[in-house]
């Protein structure tokens, strides 16, 4: 003998058993699509310098991070920031002294601001050497950037 819920149980879940894969294919189906949800923080062209002078290279990598923000925004990506890195700084400065540096140093900046960009310019002493001044011509550095 069976008991008259015991059916009514056994068909309801039969029932949702067949229906709840076709209202979920259903969803899936219908459902908008929704757009990627990442941001890229950043895109970095890593260059080498060849001077202080090397005004060139820093322009070839402008237009390079151009294009690849774009491609990442033709693909609904969000690009926060452009960022060029150089080697690290004492290794193109040459025959220069620091203070002559700053000038060199005041275009780079001004050329990545007017497109946005930000400018890392590495490591300003190498390992292990302490110069006089210094910290005074980091100040200025920072000043004027």
């Amino acid at each position: 003998m069976t008991r008259p819920g015991f059916n009514i149980i056994l068909m309801t879940k039969k029932l949702f058993a067949i229906l709840f894969p076709i209202l979920f294919s259903s969803l899936s189906l219908f459902g908008q699509q929704a757009s990627p949800q990442f941001r890229v923080r950043t895109i970095t062209a890593g260059i080498s310098l060849k001077s202080l002078a090397d005004t060139e290279t820093i322009r070839s990598a402008i237009e390079f991070l151009k294009l690849a923000k774009q491609a990442y925004n033709d693909k609904g990506y969000e690009v926060q920031t452009l960022r060029i890195s150089t080697q690290n700084f004492y290794k193109y400065i040459d025959q220069h002294s620091y203070n002559d540096a700053l000038a060199y140093l005041i275009e780079f900046d001004r050329i990545a601001l007017r497109n946005n960009i930000l400018l890392s310019i590495g490591q300003v002493l190498p390992p292990d050497k302490y110069q006089s001044g210094i910290g005074d011509w980091a100040e200025k550095l920072l000043q004027s950037t």
